[in-house]
């Protein structure tokens, strides 16, 4: 595994490549690792348990963002309430299981819209895998907790 001065330096360029405000990512820039290997196709998604894919989530394609948000959350929560509040997302992944991947600008433009929904029902964000997959593509994994939703399992 890299140390964090690695991880610290790969955050720093990618910030400036892409131009991004790195105060408004500081927090989800902290828990990215990088991963030097691809990230291998999936068996296809499960209705039930705690793992979801979404291929991207882009903000610019939704007409109403606030409501878009509002049903990721509804989702997130199922997630956390399937796995005793611990969920895997998987971004750049088809519900079929096959890691497509996006492009640089695209997967950050989707953690962040994760981020948001994560905000809204106050679930962390604990630790985020990006692989570099083909043609220059990427693929995140996305660890989510939230222990209020071992409380609401227990009535």
């Amino acid at each position: 595994m890299l140390n964090s001065k690695i991880f610290e330096s790969k955050n720093q360029s990618h910030c400036s490549r892409m131009n991004i405000d790195k105060k408004k990512f500081s927090n989800l820039f902290n828990k990215i690792f990088y991963m030097k290997k691809e990230f291998p196709n999936q068996q296809a998604e499960n209705d039930e348990g705690n793992r979801e894919y979404k291929w991207k989530l882009l903000p610019r394609f939704y007409s109403n963002i606030n409501l878009k948000e509002n049903k990721l959350a509804s989702q997130m929560k199922y997630r956390l309430y399937e796995g005793n509040g611990k969920a895997l997302y998987l971004i750049g992944v088809t519900d079929d299981g096959k890691s497509i991947g996006l492009p640089e600008d695209e997967i950050y433009s989707s953690l962040k819209f994760i981020r948001n929904v994560a905000k809204i029902i106050e679930t962390n964000i604990d630790k985020i895998r990006l692989y570099n997959n083909k043609n220059s593509f990427y693929i995140a994994t996305i660890r989510l907790s939230n222990e209020n939703i071992l409380q609401i399992k227990k009535y």
